[in-house]
């Protein structure tokens, strides 16, 4: 999710935890605890190649093994700025629920999180986009509104469990929303290799599924408020030939395990366009405009082979953009 959202989730965690004992300094350590993962964007400038810092995304720092060696290393540390006014054990838990919660969190987006590193395998429950207001904005009123009141406040910690219970419940409903949407799917589609569903950005009601056949991609949206089915308008042929004649056998691998092998490749010039279809296409957010998919990777060839490689949302035009279209396939 959105640094916002995992800011408001690490508060209000840590205020459940240590806000009686502790005050306001239980939401802003929660808080810290809670942005900590994603300090693994910075990896970039120590990785090579655009791909690999895509593996390494939501990797080590997004594990339930860190977040136990972080909160073994700080927690003693902790105690020794707030003396005895707070367990050893209590500032366990507070490192710990907050940095885990942050992963676990992330795993319902359609990135996912490799939670159970070592393990290669990502957890991806594809319930909720990565900006989503209605999960992020009651949450964040709560949580304002609780720690702005006395640490013995009980209409604190009430408005607080609140905030937790209900962005869980919405996460929940997400969840129920999507499993439904996709068993549909699959009942009503034949010749499927594999399919998937998703929310569309910023929102809950209006979704997206792709089917992946024989030879390309059909791609789908349906608006719970008005349609009762998807509505196929996409077909992205695969042309997988293409990696094979221009990309290395590793290089397709790692394709094939950060796309779940919803990809697809397109030959423009001297740039191999591979698509990451699993994150849709800017269509809607165009107004039809854009067909291009929202991420993936551009190959600039050469003679001699692959020169070198960009992320397509390294060219993708602000100026496509029409937030006022895409607001009424909404509502």
């Amino acid at each position: 999710m959105d640094s916002l959202s995992q800011i408001v989730l690490g508060a209000a965690v840590g205020e459940a935890v240590a806000g009686k004992q502790i005050g306001r300094k239980a939401p802003l350590l929660g808080a810290i605890f809670g942005t900590i993962p994603d300090l693994d964007v910075f990896l970039k400038y120590v990785i090579d190649g655009v791909i690999d810092q895509d593996l390494a995304h939501r990797g080590f720092s997004h594990s339930i093994v860190f977040a136990l060696l972080l909160s073994v290393v700080t927690a003693p540390l902790l105690k020794k700025i707030f003396n005895t006014k707070i367990s050893l054990f209590r500032l366990f838990n507070l490192a710990f629920l907050c940095t885990v919660t942050h992963p676990m969190l992330d795993a319902f987006t359609t990135w996912g999180t490799q939670f159970f590193w070592p393990f290669e395998d990502r957890i991806a429950l594809n319930s909720i986009f990565v900006i989503d207001p209605l999960y992020t904005l009651p949450f964040l009123a709560l949580c304002l509104w609780a720690i702005c009141l006395p640490k013995t406040s009980k209409r604190r910690r009430r408005l607080n469990y609140i905030g937790l219970v209900l962005s869980c419940g919405y996460l929940m409903i997400t969840l129920a929303i999507k499993e439904t949407l996709y068993h549909k799917v699959s009942e009503s589609q034949t010749e499927l290799i594999q399919h998937e569903v998703k929310p569309m950005p910023l929102t809950s009601l209006y979704w997206t599924a792709i089917l992946e056949k024989e030879k390309g991609f059909n791609i789908g949206y349906r608006n719970l408020l008005k349609d009762t089915n998807f509505v196929w308008e996409e077909y992205v042929p695969k042309n997988h030939h293409l990696l094979e004649r221009y990309l290395s056998v590793k290089q397709i691998d790692k394709i094939k395990f950060l796309t779940k092998g919803y990809f697809a490749a397109k030959q423009q010039h001297d740039t191999l366009f591979v698509y990451d279809l699993k994150f849709g296409t800017l269509n809607k957010l165009s107004s039809g405009k854009n067909l291009s998919a929202i991420m993936g990777y551009g190959f600039v060839l050469q003679q001699e082979g692959v020169s070198s490689i960009f992320k397509l949302t390294d060219i993708h035009k602000l100026g496509d953009a029409n937030f006022k279209a895409y607001k009424n396939y909404i509502f």
